[in-house]
């Protein structure tokens, strides 16, 4: 996962950085406790700077600075969160401009040319 700028309280905050931020934070709602699903936009609000904080409160920063820069320990933090291996929220992270079924058969096609490193895509609840 790779953002340009910055992407929190008085980042940047372009479209893609936000998106790529919002997508494993959005897939870490037992860790996160959300209580609504955050919109993966690409837009900045108050309740994607509210889940940064608490993010980084999890992670025992002393001062949250609610604020991700490019390879930051909170920005390495976030890679790891949906899970081991490479899946489906990473590959989604990193082809950021990409539709949802362009994701999704890039995903069918690494899980049929490297199935021992390609955890399965979660189920639709």
């Amino acid at each position: 996962m790779c953002i340009v700028g910055t992407v929190g309280k008085g980042g940047n905050n372009t479209r893609s950085d936000v998106r790529t931020i919002l997508i494993p934070l959005e897939r870490a709602v037992t860790e996160l406790d959300l209580q609504a699903p955050l919109d993966e936009d690409g837009a900045m609000g108050a309740a994607t700077l509210a889940v940064i904080e608490k993010f980084q409160r999890l992670m025992a920063t002393a001062n949250p600075t609610v604020c991700i820069e490019p390879y930051s320990a909170t920005l390495m933090r976030l890679w790891a969160l949906p899970g081991e291996g490479f899946n489906f929220s990473k590959l989604k992270g990193t082809l950021i401009e990409a539709s949802e079924s362009n994701v999704d058969r890039y995903f069918t096609a690494l899980s049929a040319v490297a199935p021992t490193i390609v955890s399965q895509k979660p189920q639709a609840i």
